[in-house]
């Protein structure tokens, strides 16, 4: 039995300079990102910003101080300079080479 549910209010919250920390390396966005945009990056020096129905805003440096994900399991972290609200995320990482298997258990 569920009791006192309750919903959460939705909060606009951008993400300010954000640091994406993976393994060993750190990936820097200069600049911000609003609620329900998302943002792309392939690699080099620059991460696209696109709105809510990816269409492109802009473009934003980036800095990649050994940013990869090594084979096996890695630790990921965002930190932001934001000081409202935090915000939520969803992330998606995509593999270069031969693709991983899963296994379910």
């Amino acid at each position: 039995m569920i009791k006192d549910l309750k919903a959460l209010v939705e909060m606009d919250a951008e993400l300010v300079n954000p640091e994406i920390h993976t393994g060993k390396g750190t990936l820097t966005i200069q600049g911000s990102i609003a609620s329900g945009h998302y943002l792309h990056y392939q690699g080099g020096d620059k991460a696209v910003v696109y709105d809510e129905n990816w269409n492109k805003v802009r473009n934003l440096p980036v800095n990649d101080r050994g940013c990869q994900i090594l084979k096996g399991w890695e630790k990921v972290s965002v930190t932001t300079a934001s000081t409202g609200p935090k915000p939520w995320l969803e992330v998606q990482f995509m593999t270069r080479g031969n693709p991983m298997t899963v296994k379910i258990q």
